[in-house]
């Protein structure tokens, strides 16, 4: 589960081309893997925001801090945990007190 710290850090919707890049290699994901985990067409888009030829998405950005503070790299568990967001203050997801 995250914090309220990585909560708040997942949102920040900037990100340099070098912090993208140190987050891929930090991932262990090569631009191709990468491009497959944010479901983009191929690893040469990657490359282009890690270059600066092209900004890098708001949600690229949200999908990759999401990636960082959870250690999730399938396109899968990051489109669901993404779609959740995160659970309402006070209360955890299975309706207890926290």
């Amino acid at each position: 589960m995250l914090t309220d710290n990585d909560q708040t850090r997942v949102l920040e919707m900037n990100m340099t081309r070098a912090e993208f890049k140190a987050a891929r290699h930090a991932l262990g994901l090569s631009a191709q893997g990468m491009a497959r985990a944010l479901r983009v067409s191929d690893g040469r888009t990657i490359r282009r925001w890690q270059s600066g030829e092209r900004d890098i998405p708001g949600p690229a950005i949200i999908a990759v801090r999401y990636m960082l503070a959870t250690g999730t790299t399938s396109p899968d568990q990051l489109s669901k945990g993404l779609r959740r967001g995160p659970a309402p203050r006070g209360r955890n997801r299975k309706g207890g007190q926290e």
